[in-house]
């Protein structure tokens, strides 16, 4: 009986789908080992891997590698850096967005599959008012700047004792990212 299901079986995996696609519409599309096919477009593919100004603020302070040797400045920033990496979603670590004269870095820079641009802001000390301020200040400057949580931000909170609930990151990543 299995004999006979697996001879009438048709792969329906990623490779299988791109060979039974006309030749003229396989360029638009390829499947790198670490980017899955809702990430796989030639332009996303170059946005990942394109050159970008990223932050050089404190440097030193980039203490934490991720598993691709990334360095990032805490624990639940790696966490999260580790996430999008295990879910194929291109991003980019404190690139630099100009607005006029002035700057704004936030964590994450993520390139959904539709091309539109995401932000990622984690709040990691919340129980630090002078950090609070600060951040409540960047929330502004986004909002500003068309970047807002209920379009194309997602800020994400560390409880006051300093603990990350990472289905709250698998979520945001579900319900903004993955279109």
């Amino acid at each position: 009986l299995l004999d006979s299901l697996l001879k009438g079986f048709i792969p329906t995996g990623a490779g299988s789908v791109m060979a039974g696609l006309p030749e003229n519409l396989r360029e638009y599309f390829s499947l790198s080992a670490d980017m899955p096919a809702v990430y796989s477009s030639k332009e996303i593919e170059q946005w990942a891997k394109a050159d970008y100004e990223q932050s050089d603020f404190m440097p030193e302070a980039k203490i934490h590698t991720t598993s691709w040797g990334l360095k990032v400045r805490s624990k639940l920033e790696l966490l999260i850096a580790e996430k999008y990496h295990e879910r194929g979603i291109p991003f980019r670590y404190e690139q630099v967005i100009r607005y006029g004269e002035n700057i704004i870095v936030p964590d994450f820079t993520i390139l959904r599959a539709d091309l539109k641009l995401f932000y990622h802001e984690h709040c990691g000390m919340p129980g630090n008012e002078k950090y609070m301020k600060h951040h409540k200040s960047k929330l502004d400057i986004y909002e500003s700047l068309g970047i807002v949580p209920w379009d194309n931000l997602i800020v994400t909170y560390d409880s006051k004792d300093g603990n990350l609930d990472l289905r709250i990151i698998e979520s945001e990543i579900n319900n903004k990212l993955l279109i």
